[in-house]
């Protein structure tokens, strides 16, 4: 735990699911790193990524942003993030198209447990959008009932 009571990444809003309790180094596989996506937004990288190793959350702490429960990490410090990721076992992926993570709900429909999973969210035009952490969190959303942004009439617009 760290100072503040929560837990290192404060992801103490959110409950674990199947893509954050894998991740870190005391929780991987054996197989090989844990990937973790890094979405480019404009001038900078939003991800999530449960962090219990307290060495690793101290240097990339300045990216967190506990509010969004997320890392913000500027386009000039993008190989420094991802240098201390790949030596924390994390496997950083870049991605740059962001629509196949983006799924779509009626601004009114419930969204908790999509949002749980999900990186950024905005709405328009009476939708929500989330763009989600994963595929696997993206499955998970169109099985909540979300649908997928490419089968709309949307394109992604943070």
């Amino acid at each position: 735990m760290s100072t503040d009571g929560t837990a290192y990444g404060g992801h103490q809003r959110r409950a674990p699911d199947i893509d954050r309790a894998k991740q870190g180094p005391a929780r991987n596989s054996g197989i090989g790193p844990d990937p973790v996506l890094l979405f480019r937004t404009g001038d900078e990288y939003l991800f999530t990524a449960y962090i219990d190793h307290e060495a690793v959350f101290d240097d990339l702490q300045q990216y967190y942003n506990r509010t969004e429960y997320r890392f913000e990490v500027p386009v000039d410090a993008f190989e420094t993030v991802c240098e201390r990721l790949s030596d924390a076992y994390f496997e950083p992926v870049e991605v740059t198209d962001l629509g196949p993570y983006c799924v779509v709900i009626e601004s009114f429909e419930e969204y908790a447990a999509i949002l749980k999973r999900s990186v950024a969210t905005w709405t328009r035009r009476g939708h929500r959008f989330f763009l989600m952490a994963s595929e696997l969190a993206v499955n998970d959303a169109v099985e909540r009932g979300a649908t997928r942004l490419d089968e709309t009439e949307f394109v992604v617009g943070l």
